[in-house]
């Protein structure tokens, strides 16, 4: 007989595997055909297509699935799945798992580029579209993070979180050291006053420049108007540099003027809300007491009732040829990338002669309309340019957003143009920025307060406009119109259009 079959002993339980990660492995990267999909009620996911255009999925965030390389999502409201390079999200902080017990605000960034009242410190910083923007905000509102920095801006209960990598200044997040305290010593006896010739030798005044010195002692918490006169007089400074001189350079930036201009200065200044004081500055530039106004006694008799009082006016620019077609060219495109290389040049032009500033092409569009460079558009706006005008179809300079810098855009904002101003057929420089699909024109006119709801009795809205051109053809320009309108109508959801 054979023998008994051994018992063989058991064999080991199999062991749970951890769940593999999905790398090259996992699903291929695969993105949709369209470039906007998902219902809009999911987290907006911002991608860069394969053909180097822009994509937007509206996903369900219960979908979300991260591996090493990718994200894989479903849109809101399917089944499909998509993957997507994580290098190649815009917006990666939409797709980071966040720790239940992490109690950090959101990153939060004011709508506007400038907030606060300037009485707060100044916290520079570097938005999400790439541009700076201004906080001033209460020291006393301050809370640091492992990674970002709560303020308020100062006078204001509203609160903003920005990534401490994003700011400029970050030593102004630093608590100041507190000044010691210093006995006072006893108080001296008198001072006898020296004679005037002593007295001069014992400081060195301040060199200013020949003429007369325009101080500005104090400017109003709502400085706007007083930015705007500002800008007048400096044309070379961009707006966040119009503000840095108002706060710290205000009692030097304004010098070297004839007495007539000094106060024509003041008089505007004032009008603004500022207090001003004048100062004579004479050849040696040694800058005396700041001049008190004079008091004038009359002797005359007083004038009788109807004697017309002498007015003074400001000096105006008188009207001057009207530009050629070449020159209406050659100002409007100077310097399309840059405005320093020709800016002698074309401002030698506008002042041969000079040139009508508020001349009109044979067209009947006024000159300032398509100006390119910043620089130039404030020589024109200090010769007198109307930035207010329209053209025969009642369009506005900000209703040309294909022509339309953004830099000068922000300018024209700055200075008060219309934003929200109606054509003869009722559309907004916002609709015709969504129908050309000029997505940073658009993206500063909805952060400037312009109604995104407007709808023209005879057309479409903004959100209309920007939908319907979204489906263009494959050309390098259809390409980046339709690319454009797809990102304005995905800014227009987020901003509440429907």
């Amino acid at each position: 007989p054979l023998p008994a079959p051994q018992k063989l002993p058991p064999l080991p339980a199999p062991q749970k595997l951890p769940k593999p990660i999905k790398t090259e492995e996992g699903p291929p990267i695969l993105e949709p055909e369209e470039f906007i999909v998902g219902d809009m009620s999911g987290t907006e996911l911002l991608y860069t297509r394969s053909d180097g255009s822009q994509g937007v999925i509206y996903f369900d965030p219960d979908s979300l699935e991260l591996t090493e390389n990718r994200v894989i999502i479903s849109p809101y409201g399917t089944n499909e799945e998509y993957a997507i390079l994580l290098e190649k999200i815009i917006n990666p902080e939409v797709v980071q798992i966040v720790d239940e017990e992490d109690d950090e605000p959101p990153i939060l960034e004011p709508a506007e580029f400038i907030i606060g009242d300037m009485s707060g410190k100044e916290l520079r910083y570097v938005r999400n579209d790439g541009n700076q923007g201004v906080i001033y905000f209460d020291p006393e509102s301050l809370e640091l993070t492992d990674t970002r920095a709560i303020v308020s801006p100062y006078g204001t209960d509203e609160q903003y979180a920005i990534l401490l990598e994003k700011i400029l200044n970050p030593e102004v997040l630093s608590p100041q050291p507190e000044t010691p305290v210093v006995p006072q010593p006893e108080p001296l006896p008198p001072a006898v006053p020296l004679p005037p010739a002593v007295a001069v030798t014992q400081t060195v005044p301040p060199q200013f420049e020949t003429g007369v010195r325009v101080i500005i002692e104090a400017v109003p918490l709502d400085s706007y108007e007083a930015a705007q006169i500002m800008r007048r007089l400096k044309p070379d400074l961009g707006p966040f540099e119009v503000l840095e001189a108002l706060k710290y350079d205000h009692e030097t930036i304004l010098q070297g003027y004839d007495e007539l201009r000094a106060k024509d200065i003041k008089t505007d200044l004032e009008e603004a809300g500022c207090t001003i004081n004048l100062q004579t500055i004479d050849e040696s530039g040694a800058a005396p007491a700041v001049m008190e106004p004079k008091v004038i006694v009359e002797t005359e008799a007083l004038p009788e009732p109807w004697a017309i009082p002498e007015v003074t006016t400001k000096p105006i620019h008188k009207t001057g040829r009207p530009p050629t077609e070449e020159e209406f060219v050659e100002i409007r495109w100077a310097d399309f990338e840059d405005a320093t290389s020709n800016f002698d040049e074309i401002k030698a032009l506008i002042e041969s002669a000079p040139v009508d500033v508020n001349a009109r092409d044979k067209s009947g569009i006024p000159l300032v309309f398509g100006v390119q460079s910043p620089r130039i558009l404030g020589l024109l706006m200090d010769r007198g340019a109307d930035i207010h005008a329209k053209d025969l179809h009642e369009r506005s300079i900000l209703h040309a957003s294909e022509f339309l810098n953004p830099d000068v855009c922000k300018m024209l904002i700055q200075f008060g143009a219309d934003i929200d101003a109606r054509s003869e057929q009722g559309q907004t420089p916002l609709i015709c920025a969504a129908k050309s699909g000029e997505y940073e024109v658009a993206k500063i006119l909805i952060e400037s307060g312009a109604d995104i709801h407007v709808s023209p009795e005879h057309g479409r809205t903004a959100l209309e406009e920007a939908r319907d051109h979204r489906f263009y053809g494959v050309s390098a320009w259809e390409g980046k119109l339709r690319d454009g309108c797809a990102k304005i109508a995905a800014l227009l959801h987020e901003h509440g259009a429907s």
